[in-house]
């Protein structure tokens, strides 16, 4: 997940507070790709519960391959713990 940052990173606060609160989103993994490695950035990222703070690297063959490893990562090596299915995925109303 990429939070909005065009003027301020702390901008995201708000969205990342009301994904947390979303009964099907309790049990999530959340990723932010920074711009940057300013450790400042850093400790706040953690401290809003996101699970990963990846720098971006600028060159687009770098970036291709970062995200393809944390893709495997995410999704073949990290173990989550095992939840209901999403009540939209069972074709249960909300």
């Amino acid at each position: 997940m990429t939070l909005y940052i065009p003027e301020s990173f702390y901008k995201a606060k708000i969205p990342l507070s009301l994904l947390y609160r979303h009964p099907d989103l309790q049990v999530r993994a959340v990723a932010r790709f920074g711009e940057l490695q300013i450790l400042p950035d850093i400790v706040e990222t953690y401290k809003l519960g996101v699970n990963a703070y990846i720098v971006k690297p600028v060159d687009f063959d770098q970036f291709r391959e970062t995200v393809k490893s944390v893709g495997l990562y995410w999704l073949v090596i990290n173990q989550p713990p095992l939840v209901k299915p999403l009540a939209s995925a069972a074709g249960k109303p909300r």
